[in-house]
């Protein structure tokens, strides 16, 4: 039980842009355990797996498989599942309704984060700063070109041509490229989610695919097959991340930590811009699939990734509460932290 609460809470972090799985599995105390079970499922273990197979070994491939790892690894992800099904639709909501809030809430909770890596930091040399400066020109350059609405305006079109019967079904179609791409951004997003300091969701926003993936989780229990595709691609890309990636993470970060950390701290500050609370938006008749009916949503607002600035104290002061409330939690956390001494990774 308490392996599937402390999944629950990895949940809640990973759901929520800018605050790291991995930091609240140090914060909790499994980070250690986390790490190594999760390294042991790699590229090796999948070719021993297969190996007992073709021999037939049924009884060593049981064994193989059903280890005290394999039973920790369920217990967190039921938790973490039961999260994130719980809390989809809450936050699908608050970015509906409450866009500028609960994005000013995002930032602060990743502003005040980045003092988590930095602490990791065994020598801070400025001729590390430049990769710094990489991650930070990664983020601005990922975050300046995708923008999210684009997707939105895409399938409301497709939705608006079903609807007077230009086009047929009611299903949107991704492309074989968009498909490709939510399977590397769930590799990167699971990546993401096992370092401190770094979230996956963050990951999602800044490729333009936290909304889509938080909205189809959120409609599950209505079986889509879009939302059920998309879903079983994610996850896909997620395995493939932790059998790939994360043994590849654990080495560079074994083996060049400040570089490595400085190249977090470039992402999390160049994600200012992707969490920025005020950007341009636009009011359009939104054509939605809502209980397999296509209905239209007159001046609906869409927001793009270009900023702006608020427009007056109104607009700024819930904003700027939101911004303080996020910021007050994570300082809590990085308190907690301080206080009971945790152990790195």
């Amino acid at each position: 039980m308490k392996d599937i609460i402390y999944g629950f809470i990895l949940g809640v972090a990973n759901i929520i842009p800018g605050v790291s799985g991995g930091t609240f599995a140090l914060i909790l105390g499994i980070y250690p355990k986390l790490l190594n079970a999760i390294g042991n499922y790699n590229t090796a273990f999948v070719k021993m797996i297969l190996t007992l197979m073709k021999q037939g070994q049924l009884k060593k491939t049981k064994a193989l498989i059903f280890t005290e790892d394999f039973f920790f690894l369920i217990r967190i992800l039921v938790g973490t599942v039961c999260s994130l099904l719980l809390l989809s639709n809450l936050v699908k909501f608050l970015l509906e309704h409450h866009y500028e809030i609960t994005y000013g809430f995002f930032l602060g909770l990743i502003v005040f984060s980045i003092y988590i890596p930095y602490k990791l930091l065994d020598h801070k040399n400025f001729r590390f700063f430049i990769w710094l400066f990489i991650g930070l020109g990664i983020t601005l350059l990922i975050s300046t070109n995708v923008d999210p609405s684009i997707k939105v305006l895409e399938k409301s079109r497709h939705y608006k041509d079903v609807l007077d019967g230009v086009a047929l079904g009611t299903l949107v179609v991704y492309s074989p490229a968009e498909y490709i791409g939510t399977f590397f951004v769930g590799m990167l997003a699971i990546s993401a989610m096992v370092l401190p300091g770094i979230s996956g969701s963050f990951i999602l926003l800044l490729f333009g695919k936290y909304y889509t993936v938080i909205s189809a989780i959120s409609r599950l229990q209505k079986f889509y097959i879009e939302d059920v595709v998309l879903i079983s691609i994610f996850s896909a890309g997620c395995l493939a991340g932790l059998i790939v990636f994360v043994k590849f993470f654990n080495y560079v970060y074994t083996r060049f930590k400040d570089q490595t950390i400085f190249f977090l701290i470039g992402l999390m500050c160049g994600s200012i811009h992707a969490l920025w609370p005020f950007k341009k938006f636009q009011f359009v008749d939104l054509y939605l699939k809502i209980n397999k009916v296509i209905l239209k949503m007159p001046d609906y607002k869409i927001y793009s990734n270009q900023l702006r600035l608020f427009e007056n104290f109104h607009q700024l002061g819930p904003v700027l509460l939101s911004f303080m409330a996020g910021a007050v939690i994570m300082l809590f956390f990085i308190r907690y932290e301080s206080r009971n001494n945790v152990p790195g990774p």
